[in-house]
């Protein structure tokens, strides 16, 4: 039975209503409460280690639910959660429905024996049936249809319409942050996709209706986690444009933070304990504190030690002088927006090449940003109205837009200030002819400032950053988020306390605790040299481990090489030991730019890989664009669901030119490296051959330039459509190759899109449909003699590993990072119990039965 704690800052209050639900739905069922504290003086409040006991008191398998009240309650229940096992963590579930009614619901719906996601929705949905006694008609759905894109039926709108013109949907949001700049940006760019006028309103706290056209006034609406988004669109297109948006929000708006109704407290990557309602990280307690021991917020983990850099922003002076030319002004405002648009892009494109792929949406909020209609309508007004020169019209805009964003009570939301200013002082800057940057970082050191933005950070050399401590910033800011995956040792929020920071002082960054150390002690320096010595150890002999080829323990050799997409990326594979690169990326060279890139910068691009792979093997794919990515700058028709639609090499071969310059440009890369061709989304062999006839254009015009190419240049396809892997018979003569895209080919396969999370649980490339599949393309390229690869996510699965290898995949490709692991995985396995067990899993039902077999067996093959 799924257990209740009720967490409130009054003690009376949470016994009575635990005597109130044990009233309503039985003296047995497992409930607890947790209010207020040991202090006679001072009752009211909450202490996490009565949270903690309560959830002891009550736990089981089946999962707890905390139901809390407000402010403090939910701090001290997040920290209690970090105070329980690991093991036990996932199965508590934080949830802030309403206290008196949900307690009791979820008494009873845990009484009847439902899971704990089924006991949270109820509970969320507890109110809904009070409102409905109270009021006869109200627009909210019931409880047992809550789910992350709950709809309503069409409804009139006030005031005179034309039937049939308008629509309304209503959408829960279950983000931890609400509809914070990165989700938002996603609602508003599927919006755009659409011809309809389109308003939302937050029914939860009344504000709106406001347009899609504006993040600005999307954000005002501060939607919040467990908030109600009602959408309104009228136009040609209203309808699909709801489908869209509902279907968006049906993945947490792209953010893929849980399930249905899944608010469970989750363990911080970074160990910390971040309040929702204030955005605050709980610091750790420094044992002798002192002057040199400053405290912040721990924001990307790892230790540093090195000088420190003080380093400032740039600032602009604002002109103060009235225009007496408003369009010259307005045209002057346009530029600098247009210059900090081109510049961002090129910052996102860099980043995207250093790091996961999924940092560029960070960038994504600031584009919006300047793209935003109501600050450039508000700066216009300023200059043609008010007489202001185009600097001080736009600083007054943008300090307006700030502020509104500090007076929003949710905390999170209130960060998003920062994003703000910065992109108005980098389109002050530029309009005032100023560097954007701040100071150059000439030598390697720990940078000391009072705040830094994700401009700052991507125009910085990496190689100089041992180590980064601000005065201001959090954890949930995007400069973390990016300081985060670029893995540089980071502590934020220290406020003051660094303006007595000088330059080249020794400073100990420690990342994991939130603590900097200015000019340590020598027994403080010794301790955290010796950290970061065994800490460099390990890593060091995982790597020289994984430079040796992979083999099984009776011999079986199994390639193990790397996905990239850049010639950073390549030469991170090598160090971590890739053989070689079974995937090369190179949509990125097409993403986020305005027009494709010419031959020659592919040439350039893909030659710089192939030199630090240093004659490793690369295999590149061409274009592999549509779906969910799409190019500005070709120009495709709106489809109804664009992963079934013109994407992959149906693209290339519609748009020849482009596709026949990327050929020309890899070919060149060939006349010197041993790079291989892979052609992604193949349906039919009559695609193939088309193709290879183009490849074979290419080919000659390339030697026409007196280029010598080698004879044969290895070329294959990915396996990602269901007929293609069943028709593996018809292509295995043609192809060199065969590399199984196991993303695609699970969600075409068992029709769930990967990244939903409502069918989260069927999209699972170990299904024993997907493995058959697998097995037939394996079985049928061996016997022509041609070898098969996997470079989707399993391949990079620890716990898909020995089922793949048994299998008879030749090559697994993953990321980066993934190597060394699973390289010394392999070398631990027994081939012929791998193929026992890939048998014995295709005669399994489901991918759940495979993963428990496939974790029992593992255990005696080694």
């Amino acid at each position: 039975m799924v257990g209740i704690v009720i967490v409130s800052h009054s003690a009376k209050l949470a016994a009575g209503v635990v005597e109130l639900a044990r009233s309503t739905a039985g003296r047995d069922v497992k409930i607890a409460a947790a209010g207020g504290l040991d202090m006679p003086d001072s009752p009211l409040g909450t202490d996490a280690v009565f949270v903690l006991r309560a959830i002891e008191e009550v736990y089981s398998d089946d999962g707890v639910l905390v139901l809390v009240d407000i402010g403090s309650a939910i701090l001290s229940a997040e920290l209690a959660v970090d105070l329980l096992p690991p093991e036990r963590r996932p199965k508590v579930m934080l949830c802030t429905a309403p206290i008196v009614e949900g307690a009791v619901t979820a008494a009873l719906q845990a009484r009847l024996g439902q899971s704990l996601t089924e006991v949270a929705n109820e509970a969320y949905g507890a109110l809904e049936a009070k409102r409905a006694q109270v009021a006869a008609a109200v627009i909210f759905p019931a409880a047992d249809t809550l789910s992350t894109a709950d709809t309503l039926p069409d409804v009139p709108v006030t005031g005179p319409q034309q039937a049939g013109t308008k629509h309304e949907i209503c959408l829960a949001v279950y983000n931890p942050h609400g509809l914070h700049a990165r989700p938002a940006a996603r609602l508003l760019q599927t919006a755009a996709q659409f011809q309809a006028q389109i308003q939302l309103s937050n029914l939860t706290t009344g504000r709106g209706p406001v347009s899609t056209k504006s993040i600005n006034d999307l954000m005002m609406l501060n939607v919040l986690q467990g908030h109600r988004l009602q959408v309104c669109a009228s136009g040609p297109e209203a309808r699909e444009a709801l489908d869209a948006l509902q279907a968006l929000a049906a993945t947490n708006f792209g953010d893929g933070n849980g399930t249905v109704g899944d608010l469970s407290v989750k363990p911080d990557k970074q160990e910390t304990t971040e309040r929702p309602d204030t955005g605050e990280v709980a610091k750790t307690p420094v044992p002798d504190a002192s002057k040199n021991h400053l405290r912040g917020i721990p924001v990307s983990r790892g230790i540093a030690i090195g000088p420190v850099r003080l380093w400032c922003i740039a600032l602009p002076d604002i002109p103060r002088d009235r225009t007496a030319d408003p369009q010259a002004e307005w045209e002057r405002l346009a530029a600098a927006l247009d210059i900090t648009q081109q510049q961002i892009e090129h910052e996102r494109k860099s980043i995207s090449s250093r790091v996961d792929r999924d940092t560029a949406p960070l960038f994504d909020a600031h584009l919006l940003l300047l793209q935003d209609n109501s600050l450039r309508t508000s700066a216009r007004r300023a200059i043609f109205e008010s007489g202001h020169n185009a600097a001080l019209a736009w600083h007054l805009t943008v300090e307006q837009a700030a502020v509104e964003y500090v007076s929003l009570g949710n905390e999170y939301l209130q960060g998003r200030a920062a994003d703000v200013r910065e992109v108005g002082r980098r389109v002050l800057l530029n309009l005032l002819g100023h560097a954007v940057t701040g100071d150059a970082l000439d030598k390697p050191g720990i940078i000391v400032t009072t705040d830094i933005g994700l401009g700052d950070i991507a125009q910085l050399d990496p190689k100089m950053i041992q180590g980064i401590c601000t005065g201001q910033g959090g954890a949930t800011s995007h400069s973390a988020i990016l300081i985060g995956n670029l893995g540089i040792p980071a502590v934020m929020g220290l406020g003051d306390q660094i303006s007595a920071i000088e330059e080249d002082a020794t400073v100990i960054v420690d990342g994991d605790k939130g603590v900097v150390i200015v000019q340590p002690s020598s027994s403080e320096l010794d301790d955290y040299r010796g950290r970061l010595e065994a800490q460099q150890a390990v890593r060091d002999k995982a790597i020289r481990e994984s430079l040796a080829p992979a083999f099984t323990r009776d011999g079986q050799r199994v390639e193990v090489v790397a996905n990239i997409g850049s010639t950073a990326e390549a030469e991170a594979a090598v160090a971590n030991g890739a053989e070689g690169v079974g995937l090369y990326r190179t949509e990125f060279l097409f993403l986020s730019r305005q027009e494709a890139p010419g031959e020659e910068e592919q040439f350039s691009a893909y030659r710089d890989a192939a030199l630090a792979l240093e004659k490793r093997p690369l295999i590149i794919r061409t274009l592999d664009i549509g779906g969910d990515k799409v190019l500005p700058y070709l120009t495709l028709e709106a489809e109804a669901n664009p992963f079934l639609g013109l994407r992959g090499l149906r693209l290339s071969l519609k748009y020849r030119d482009l596709f026949k310059a990327q050929l020309r440009a890899i070919l060149r890369t060939a006349a010197e490296f041993p790079v291989r061709i892979m052609f992604p989304m193949v349906t039919t062999p009559a695609e193939w051959r088309e193709a290879i006839a183009l490849l074979s254009e290419a080919r000659s015009e390339v030697v026409e330039r007196g280029l010598s190419l080698p004879a044969k240049i290895e070329t294959g396809m990915m396996i990602e459509v269901p007929g293609a892997a069943l028709q593996a018979e018809k292509f295995a003569p043609l192809v060199d190759f065969f590399s199984i895209g196991s993303n695609d080919l699970t969600q075409y396969t068992l029709a769930a899109e990967r990244g939903n999370p409502s069918v989260a649980t069927l999209s699972d490339s170990l299904h024993p449909a997907v493995l058959q599949l697998i097995r037939h393309v394996v079985e049928v390229a061996h016997a022509h003699g041609k070898w098969v690869g996997i470079c989707g996510q399993i391949a990079g699965d620890a716990a898909a590993v020995p089922l793949l290898v048994g299998l008879g995949i030749d090559e697994l490709s993953m990321n980066v990072t993934g190597i060394p692991l699973i390289k010394q995985l392999v070398r631990t396995l027994y081939f012929p119990a791998l193929q026992a067990l890939a048998k014995a899993s295709l005669t399994l039902e489901s991918a759940g039965e495979v993963r428990k077999i496939v974790k029992a067996v593992n255990k005696n093959s080694r």
